[in-house]
C-alpha cells in the first residue's frame, strides 16, 4: 500500500489552488496510490486559515470518495479529530505530541489517545 502525502498548492496570488490540488490528487490515484494524506506536514496546515484546510479537505475528500481511495488526515486538536468523524472516505488520523512534552513513551501515547478520546466525548 502506498499513501502518498499532499503538498498545498498556491496560484500566483497566493491563494491555495484547489483545481491543482484537485488534479494532484487525481494525478497522484491515478498513477497508482493507495490512498492520500492530506494536511500533513508537506500540506502546510499551520500556515492555512481554517477555511483554508476545510477547503483542501473538501477537495481531496471528494477525490478519494469518487475513486474508493482511503484518506488519512492531519489533526491536532479534540475539534479537528471531531470534524473528521463525518467524512467516510477518512481512515485515519495523523497527530503529534504537543510540542510542550518530552518524547518519552508514556506522553508519546498518552497525547494522542487523550485527543481522541475528548473528540469521542464532545
Amino acid at each position: 500500500m502506498l499513501y502518498v502525502p499532499l503538498i498545498t498548492p498556491f496560484t500566483a496570488s497566493g491563494s491555495v489552488d484547489l483545481d491543482g490540488l484537485s488534479s494532484l490528487a487525481v494525478g497522484l490515484l491515478a498513477e497508482g496510490a493507495t490512498g492520500l494524506v492530506a494536511l500533513g506536514t508537506t500540506g502546510e496546515p499551520s500556515s492555512l486559515t481554517v477555511a483554508e484546510r476545510e477547503a483542501v479537505l473538501s477537495v481531496v475528500a471528494e477525490v478519494c470518495a469518487s475513486r474508493g481511495a482511503p484518506l488519512l488526515v492531519g489533526a491536532n486538536s479534540p475539534a479537528e479529530l471531531e470534524a473528521l468523524r463525518d467524512r467516510p472516505e477518512v481512515r485515519g488520523a495523523l497527530t503529534l505530541v504537543p510540542p510542550s512534552e518530552r518524547p518519552v513513551c508514556a506522553n508519546t501515547i498518552d497525547a494522542p489517545a487523550a485527543a481522541a478520546s475528548s473528540a469521542e466525548r464532545e
